[in-house]
């Protein structure tokens, strides 16, 4: 599925027909929507602060539990 995606990647959004790729990107549109994301930039600051330490802590983790197949 991955060779029709936007970029290559997973995971993979459709929103009214229309595809959308990076989770980053889908996590703020969710917020906005949901009206979660902080309309005050220094709480919604945090937030992206937050979202970017789960990003760097899961790149760190993934080579522990994830290895390359033969």
């Amino acid at each position: 599925m991955k060779s029709t995606t936007p970029f290559g990647q997973l995971p993979l959004m459709t929103v009214d027909g229309k595809q959308y790729a990076q989770s980053g990107a889908m996590l703020q549109f969710a917020g906005k929507l949901s009206g979660l994301l902080p309309k005050d930039p220094y709480k919604a600051l945090r937030v992206d602060e937050a979202v970017g330490l789960d990003e760097d802590l899961r790149g760190k983790i993934r080579p522990s539990i994830c290895r390359a197949g033969p």
